[in-house]
């Protein structure tokens, strides 16, 4: 795992220039390990780089692969693709381009804290499995055996080999880790080695896989086998991930909107803060007092008892009250890939008495092309950006359909509508979160390439459609 060398294969001057001496696990194959067949580990794939292999991934929807933020950090999509379905990093199985790069926004270059990115694809993988990804509420066991695949390095500094390689380690409790680190080790990272075996270069971004589900991403370390240094990687089950995990396939998943101003929830009660684990994930909207309303997309992968809405409150952690979420009801027809029918309804524990409903715009009812609707949330005010501390709001106008799918490529259906504004927009963490036209809801925000690019409106849930009003009124009683 020597501290470099994702792009030693392209070439040692953009290996300095890109800056991958900071990332250990980036040069070659691993150590230790045998032969390992793709149809074993069909979820791995190979990460290339202008078609030359940096890193290892994996497939975590069809459409989209997990990997580390340091094999992506300084690269743009359109250098980047998947290999999928084969045992050789650059050769056989298929091929698909990168389209989005969603890389977690706190990623740290210097200390690898958050190594995680999310690679929208192209087109749908037609090779390969998709690999389960650890519950966020579920805790590794101790003392467990895991096993990485990839075509790292076989030896510290040395080459990547032909054959998929697979290795099993065992897991190093995070005290012991620290001690050998330096407490460099933090609560989203976790430890595995074993004597004489290790992830190495080339293996980045890998899974790490223990009892059918990935656990973690092979992140960093010094040397490869080291017996004082353990390997390091992205522990995915944490729960600071899963704004990346379960949302990063979502472009409107992590932080505020672009081109608002500061909103008082009292002008906008029926706002939501939709929480995981005391984690805001995405908006939502009271529309009665014991249902509240979100997108689908923000319930992917979110399970246990510490689901919970803030209501009456202009800030995502505190003031206002917290009301317990007693059920997920995503939309029964709701898909991951093209996110139709995006919509889901929130049971609560108990009535909100903070805040106000929000009255749903009828069946059939239009928004008129160009009206202004009003979009609140607290996501990011920057493409990438961190989330707002207090509530924004944003006026957009309403786009045709017929020139939204020119900009989309025909994949805005008819339970979508778009909106937008000369550098304005809904942006991550704002998923899920009310579009409200004269007093009514109309929209649920759902997703959009980037935040507040000219060519990409926002793309929103459509209250007024009759599948997605039918299933919200059905689930309200």
């Amino acid at each position: 795992m020597a501290p470099l060398t994702v792009l030693v294969i392209v070439a040692s001057v953009l290996v300095q220039s890109f800056g991958f001496r900071l990332v250990p696990r980036l040069d070659g194959r691993i150590v230790g390990g045998e032969d390992a067949n793709i149809e074993d580990y069909p979820y791995q794939l190979a990460l290339l780089y202008k078609g030359l292999h940096i890193c290892g991934a994996s497939i975590i929807s069809f459409k989209s692969a997990l990997t580390a933020a340091h094999c992506t950090s300084r690269l743009t999509a359109k250098s980047l693709s998947v290999r999928a379905g084969s045992n050789n990093a650059e050769s056989g199985g298929e091929v698909v381009q990168v389209y989005e790069i969603r890389q977690h926004f706190s990623y740290d270059i210097t200390t690898n804290d958050y190594d995680v990115s999310v690679l929208r694809l192209a087109t749908s993988l037609t090779q390969g499995q998709i690999i389960n990804i650890q519950p966020f509420e579920e805790e590794v066991p101790v003392d467990i055996v895991a096993v990485v695949t990839g075509w790292g390095a076989t030896s510290e500094g040395g080459t990547g080999p032909l054959q998929l390689q697979k290795v099993e380690l065992n897991s190093i409790s995070d005290s012991q880790c620290n001690m050998k680190y330096g407490d460099k080790i933090t609560t989203r990272m976790f430890c595995f080695a074993s004597p004489n075996k290790d992830s190495c270069d080339g293996d980045s971004g890998g899974p790490l896989v223990y009892d059918n589900k990935q656990i973690g991403i092979v992140s960093w370390g010094i040397g490869c086998a080291r017996p004082e240094y353990p390997g390091v990687y992205t522990k995915i089950s944490h729960r600071v991930l899963v704004q990346t995990l379960a949302f990063g396939l979502k472009p409107r998943l992590d932080g505020r909107i672009v081109g608002g101003e500061n909103a008082n929830i009292e002008d906008h009660p029926y706002q939501l803060s939709f929480q995981f684990r005391n984690i805001h994930l995405c908006g939502a909207s009271v529309i009665s007092q014991k249902i509240a309303l979100t997108a689908a997309h923000c319930t992917e992968g979110v399970t246990g008892t510490r689901v919970q809405v803030r209501a009456g409150s202009s800030f995502t952690q505190y003031e206002g009250e917290l009301v317990s979420v007693l059920e997920l009801k995503p939309h029964p027809n709701y898909n991951a890939d093209t996110f139709d029918y995006d919509v889901a309804v929130l049971r609560l524990l108990q009535q909100i008495t903070m805040g106000s409903v929000i009255a749903l715009q009828p069946i059939g009812e239009e928004v008129p092309i160009d009206a202004t609707a009003v979009v609140t949330g607290w996501g990011s005010t920057i493409q990438g950006g961190p989330g707002s501390i207090h509530l924004k709001k944003v006026e957009l106008n309403h786009i045709s359909d017929s020139q939204c799918n020119s900009n989309y490529d025909g994949k805005v259906t008819e339970r979508m509508f778009c909106f937008a504004a000369p550098k304005k927009d809904s942006c991550q963490g704002d998923s899920g979160g009310p579009l409200v036209y004269e007093n009514k809801q109309v929209g649920v925000v759902s997703w959009g390439f980037g935040c507040a690019r000219p060519n990409y409106p926002g793309v929103y849930a459509k209250v007024s459609n009759a599948d997605i009003h039918n299933y919200i009124t059905t689930n309200m009683v």
